[in-house]
């Protein structure tokens, strides 16, 4: 069954190893028509492969397997496939493809983070680097921020208000607090 929602195509197949087998020479043969034509004209498509349940109603598909392979399509790369790991096991000695892992990815509005494989490999690869760059990006981004905002303060704030001090021991005397503002009380201090 197809449909067809914007410029995207759903197909159901009853063979996940046939509906893997059309999507890689699908892929195969618009990376052969491409050769000859400009950049800009070429034919690049993405495809995503899930086994899943898909319900239909009225000449729709739809349901949870059709949410992850559209998932999986927006993640490949042009001209690449990406496919589950139920998929991946499916199909496992049945094409010549090799499909290899890019680690486990959280798929938008999908709870439970998913294994993904792609082929050709050398999209897989490309796939797990800018992934695992993408989800150090940020928590990379604050630290050195960070960093920068206390050297920046030590720099120019701490050590101008700091009076320049022979070298050698220190000890620093702190002035205690009386924390109960009774004069009388004035042995019950914080230092």
């Amino acid at each position: 069954m197809l449909r067809y929602a914007g410029d995207a195509v759903f197909a159901e197949f009853s063979s996940v190893v046939a509906c893997v087998n059309a999507a890689v020479i699908v892929q195969t043969e618009l990376t052969n028509r491409n050769r000859d034509v400009p950049e800009e004209r070429q034919v690049l498509i993405r495809i995503g492969v899930n086994l899943g349940e898909v319900l239909q109603d009225r000449g729709e598909i739809y349901g949870a397997g059709v949410n992850v392979a559209a998932r999986l399509e927006s993640l490949a790369p042009p001209g690449g496939v990406c496919i589950t790991e139920q998929v991946a096991e499916q199909i496992a000695g049945k094409l010549d493809a090799q499909f290899e892992s890019t680690g486990r990815h959280k798929l938008k509005n999908i709870a439970k983070s998913t294994e993904v494989w792609c082929w050709p490999a050398a999209d897989a690869r490309k796939l797990r680097r800018t992934t695992t760059r993408r989800r150090w990006a940020i928590p990379l981004g604050a630290a050195s921020a960070i960093v920068v905002a206390l050297v920046v303060f030590y720099v120019f704030v701490y050590q101008d208000d700091k009076p320049s001090a022979p070298t050698g021991s220190r000890i620093a005397v702190i002035p205690f607090e009386n924390l109960g503002g009774n004069p009388d009380d004035a042995y019950f201090s914080d230092a």
